[in-house]
């Protein structure tokens, strides 16, 4: 018994050192309704989602003065504001939403919750750069008097963001829902009750409002490490020989005579040079390592991909997805284009 205490004890001790030497980021995140006209004013142009690659590039650095202006200028409403706190790779989870009456009201389910779930996780490089991955999902509840659940939620397609920024710079994101999700979900007519989800309503040629979730990172604890995962970290490192080799020379690039409709991407980056250097890190434990570029992509845009595998199949792709997340990245299947 003594034996078996010293050990968790043990097991205690290690848990708390590795946390301790996790990195810790603190987030504000305030979210605003925002006329589509008041976007542009502020050079916040909306985008579409793709419903292919279920990533949005709804991606925009705000200026502290354009922050500011968002908060009590027309056209825009500042629904909610919150702060999360993340350690290393465990994720924070946030929703945005609202109650409304049930298209269809019972004495079992007389209101409905509907908005967006959303996954925050952060990580800190050795350049105290932040890396935030966002993913958010359409989500529609039928409660019951006492707030429960009294049937499956309707849910949306899982869209991710893909964020770099620096450590109190503000970052807008939106474009949370495709546009077949839109037209599924404008057909429940109560939705329009819901501030959250009142845009899906808006006639053509209007000024439709959009929904703008603004992030503002902060490091409470910085790690050691780097970002990239431990599996990775702890692989031998390459010789001094190649070392001294430009990246760019050695990174696989998209190959044409590679068979395969689906893929994983692991992360995507703003330049060429860090989304290389990723790709050597992985290429050591995973053979089949890739740099994809977004073509035509705005600069400043996440327009290079790191991706693994080339698959047949979309159980394949998920498999080595499941693999993937194993080893402690935050990985999705992504069609091979």
């Amino acid at each position: 018994m003594i034996r078996k205490l010293i050990v968790l004890s043990f097991l205690l001790c290690d848990l708390g050192r590795a946390m301790a030497q996790a990195p810790e980021v603190r987030t504000e995140a305030r979210i605003f309704q925002i006329d589509r006209s008041r976007l542009k004013d502020l050079g916040i142009p909306p985008r579409a989602v793709s419903a292919e690659r279920l990533e949005s590039d709804f991606i925009i650095n705000i200026p502290e003065a354009s922050l500011q202006a968002l908060i009590p200028g027309p056209g825009a409403k500042l629904l909610q504001s919150f702060q999360l706190t993340t350690v290393g790779d465990t994720p924070a989870d946030f929703r945005v939403g609202s109650r409304v009456t049930a298209s269809q009201p019972t004495a079992e389910s007389p209101r409905m919750d509907v908005g967006f779930d959303f996954r925050l996780l952060a990580r800190v490089n050795l350049k105290r750069e932040i890396s935030l991955t966002l993913i958010s999902q359409a989500k529609v509840r039928n409660l019951d008097n006492n707030g429960g659940e009294t049937a499956t939620p309707i849910s949306g397609e899982a869209i991710r963001h893909e964020i770099m920024t620096a450590e109190g710079a503000s970052v807008g994101a939106g474009g949370f829902i495709t546009d077949i999700d839109t037209q599924q979900l404008s057909r429940i007519g109560t939705l329009l009750e819901s501030p959250v989800f009142k845009y899906l309503f808006s006639p053509p040629g209007q000024d439709q409002p959009e929904l703008l979730v603004v992030l503002t990172p902060h490091i409470v604890r910085a790690s050691s490490d780097s970002t990239i995962p431990a599996v990775v970290r702890t692989a031998a490192r390459p010789a001094a020989a190649s070392a001294r080799q430009p990246a760019a020379a050695s990174v696989p690039r998209k190959s044409e005579t590679k068979t395969g409709q689906y893929t994983v991407q692991v992360a995507a980056f703003r330049t060429e040079a860090r989304a290389d250097t990723y790709a050597m890190e992985l290429k050591r434990k995973y053979p089949d390592v890739f740099v994809d570029t977004i073509q035509g992509a705005p600069d400043g845009n996440l327009r290079y991909r790191v991706r693994v595998g080339h698959l047949p199949s979309v159980n394949a792709a998920r498999e080595l997805q499941n693999q993937l997340r194993r080893d402690g990245l935050v990985p999705f299947v992504a069609s091979v284009n």
